[in-house]
């Protein structure tokens, strides 16, 4: 084995749980890159998100919490048997944090910046409190992911202050319902080649937009009416080196056996951290232990 990969294997950090309600996700790839995750996943109680097994790319999450009172009413709204707050802290109290000003030092190392699911409200805490940091995200080359979740007032004023259109700020442009998206045939873009071929599949999504601005691309669109509706819109270069896409398609941040799109996750990371993330998981898998286990 040579000593570059000794030297990956060796930075190899396994991942914590990632069940969770409201939380800030920060991955660590080994070697230098580096990727962050703010994931407010806003969704039942009693059905909490399953987010997928990223260990085998080499990835380590730390979670946080943004907002003390709306973890409380999440947590009230749970069926009978449901954790308390105060219970909930006691039991992830070695996981999870409230968001705390260590989050913009996180956000230094990092590499993606992703919101989850139905995140509004919550959302409003970082974009909030961190706007200055994450300009200074964006300006290093950072990502950010919308999925789903992209109105609040706090974002809609921090994207107007980086010159960026929200597609989502007017719901006029929003269409609800589930349909077929495909990728754009008039799309070149690594997203929907690397490192699998995404140009013939087609890929379940729930709502679309019909708008969006000229410095924006649609890499996917609605299969009933693709000259006009997307389901995830990236612009490039914002504040120079950053990106930000807004996601509509189903599932790409869920485990694969719960109809997550394991091949679009690899996609969508490889594109953002401009290498194919699956090398790692190869070279792991090759490894005594299996795949996401450190070599001995």
């Amino acid at each position: 084995m040579n000593s570059e990969t000794e030297r990956k294997l060796k930075n190899k950090i396994k991942i914590s749980g990632l069940w969770i309600l409201i939380l800030f996700m920060f991955f660590s790839v080994s070697g230098e890159d580096k990727i962050s995750v703010v994931c407010f996943n806003n969704v039942t109680p009693s059905s909490l998100q399953e987010n997928p097994d990223i260990e085998i790319y080499g990835i380590e999450v730390f979670n946080y919490w943004p907002d003390v009172e709306y973890l409380k009413q999440m947590l009230g709204r749970q069926k009978k048997g449901g954790v308390t707050y105060e219970e909930w802290l006691e039991q992830n109290k070695e996981d999870y944090r409230p968001i705390s000003d260590k989050f913009m030092e996180d956000l230094e190392k990092a590499k993606l910046l992703y919101i989850g699911q139905r995140t509004s409200e919550a959302a409003n805490t970082l974009f909030k409190k961190y706007p200055e940091a994450v300009k200074k995200f964006l300006q290093r080359g950072g990502v950010i992911f919308f999925d789903y979740g992209s109105a609040s007032p706090s974002l809609n004023k921090f994207l107007k202050s980086i010159d960026l259109e929200n597609p989502s700020a007017d719901y006029k442009n929003m269409k609800s319902g589930d349909y077929s998206a495909v990728p754009w045939e008039k799309c070149d873009i690594s997203l929907l080649k690397t490192p699998h071929d995404m140009k013939n599949g087609r890929i379940a999504a729930h709502g679309s937009w019909g708008k969006w601005s000229d410095k924006q691309f649609a890499p996917f669109r609605n299969i009933n009416d693709p000259e006009k509706r997307a389901g995830m819109i990236i612009q490039e270069n914002v504040l120079g080196k950053g990106v930000v896409i807004f996601n509509q398609i189903y599932s790409i941040f869920r485990k694969a056996e719960r109809g997550g799109n394991k091949k679009l996750l690899e996609n969508t990371l490889s594109y953002i951290l401009k290498r194919d993330v699956t090398k790692y998981k190869i070279e792991m898998m090759k490894e005594k232990g299996g795949p996401g286990e450190p070599a001995r």
